[in-house]
């Protein structure tokens, strides 16, 4: 758990999912390596009520969308080409508490990932491809991206405003992009309702502007060690 005290988490911190028929259940009594939680949700929801500190998800085969409003702290930690597919949501939203999100691909949902009120999402290694509903949205929350890739979403609309990879809207203190790639969305790359921190955020291909002036930095120019996703 290097994102938060550097501990090793154990089995016993930990609930499973992993969308296996046969394997998998949404019973009480699942959530361990094996018996996993078949929905997403249903494993978020054990380790919010259960006080665990990570939820363990598994691919290949993709997860329904979920929500985290905790209190507290919560490590989603993707395994074996985790895929969460949200359809008509949001892929992953966090309204409260803090999430790390590490290694996982989120496609097919309105936005990718989303974090608002006030809570704050951490993302690693983590692939958002091909949302309709745009990439990753911070609505009045912080919102920290490293080492991600951003690409083929969009258009998505908060009121009047359309974006297509990155919304950073009325975004909290601490909010930082560093080594992220923005390639080829439907519509801005990155946009903001005012400057934020960023850092080797490679910006190419969206549809009208790559990054928003009022976003107050530029994309890195071309690929390399410190420009982009690395993954």
């Amino acid at each position: 758990m290097k994102h938060d005290d550097g501990r090793c988490a154990g089995l016993a911190d930990a609930v499973f999912a992993e969308n296996v028929a046969g394997k998998c259940m949404n019973t009480p009594q699942a959530g361990t390596v094996a018996t996993p939680f078949c929905a997403f949700q249903s494993a978020v929801d054990a380790a919010k009520s259960g006080n665990k500190a990570v939820v363990v998800l598994k691919g290949p085969a993709a997860v329904d969308r979920a929500s985290y409003n905790g209190s507290g702290k919560l490590a989603v930690i993707g395994k074996a080409e985790a895929l969460i597919s949200g359809g008509a949501g949001p892929g992953f939203h966090v309204s409260g508490g803090e999430v790390y999100l590490r290694g996982i691909t989120v496609e097919a949902s309105r936005p990718g990932l989303q974090v608002t009120n006030g809570a704050k999402l951490s993302v690693e290694q983590a692939t958002v491809i091909n949302n309709p509903g745009g990439g990753v949205l911070a609505d009045g929350g912080t919102l920290v991206v490293f080492n991600s890739l951003v690409s083929g979403n969009g258009p998505g609309f908060l009121g009047a405003t359309a974006w297509g990879g990155v919304l950073l809207n009325a975004a909290g203190a601490g909010t930082r992009l560093e080594r992220v790639s923005v390639l080829d969305n439907k519509n801005t790359g990155v946009a903001c309702s005012a400057g934020d921190d960023a850092q080797g955020v490679r910006a190419s291909g969206n549809v009208g502007i790559e990054i928003a002036p009022a976003c107050n930095f530029v994309s890195c120019g071309a690929a390399g060690p410190m420009c982009g996703a690395g993954l």
